[in-house]
């Protein structure tokens, strides 16, 4: 088998193992030693066959996040962290970057948090310490919190 025809079935395996950046199986195939241009075509032929494509992967991962309920700024940092390309990133934010959805988000992880907690004085603080963890700016926080807890009755306040 020559060092071609291995990088490719290297880089066919490793894209088909989850949903993956080009930018991630050229590192992959970095790592096993495999010499840059050989590393480009191997990359070229996994797009070519449909088992990479930067703008598909980066939305399939920016909407399992925001599913999740993530902030863009997390949701961009991992796309980042993944090598997706800048352009496949871009494009994912004009479906999930915008503020509209990151106030909804913001929403659904407040309601999630409250059905699931007991409500205590301390509720307000733990629900804004796991918006913070996910990447949600102060002023969204505070702004869901005290929406949501000024609609709840015998609930505590944010500021409390």
């Amino acid at each position: 088998m020559s060092s071609s025809e291995r990088a490719l079935a290297l880089a066919r395996r490793h894209a088909q193992r989850g949903v993956r950046s080009a930018g991630e199986v050229r590192a992959y195939l970095k790592r096993l030693g495999v010499a840059n241009g050989i590393v480009e075509q191997a990359v070229r032929a996994c797009q070519v066959h449909g088992l990479l494509d930067d703008r598909v992967g980066a939305r399939l991962w920016a909407d399992h996040l925001a599913r999740r309920g993530y902030a863009w700024a997390l949701i961009r940092s991992r796309l980042l962290a993944k090598r997706f390309s800048s352009q496949a990133i871009q494009d994912a934010a004009g479906t999930y970057g915008t503020a509209e959805q990151e106030e909804q988000r913001a929403r659904q992880v407040v309601r999630r948090l409250l059905v699931r907690a007991a409500r205590d004085p301390q509720e307000a603080r733990r629900v804004a310490r796991r918006l913070v963890a996910r990447g949600f700016e102060l002023e969204t926080i505070e702004r869901m919190l005290a929406d949501v807890f000024s609609a709840m009755p015998n609930t505590p306040s944010a500021s409390s």
